[in-house]
């Protein structure tokens, strides 16, 4: 048996995770299927600016949380 295979706390933590990376791939993908409806020439260079700034921040997020250094 596995030293944290019967521990419900570690499980608890093992759910969490897997929580945050499920929402944090459904936020990416929801972000990439909305990107192209967006009309970039309507936004001013802080917007454009925040818009790839977040979008950068989501795939290291998603990056980070499957694989933890």
């Amino acid at each position: 048996m596995a030293e944290n295979e019967g521990n419900p706390l570690y499980h608890q933590f093992l759910a969490i995770q897997e929580n945050a990376a499920a929402q944090i791939d459904l936020a990416e993908q929801l972000y990439n299927s909305s990107i192209d409806l967006l009309k970039w020439d309507e936004l001013n260079d802080e917007q454009r600016a925040n818009i790839k700034n977040w979008h950068e921040g989501l795939q290291q997020a998603a990056a980070c949380i499957r694989n933890p250094t």
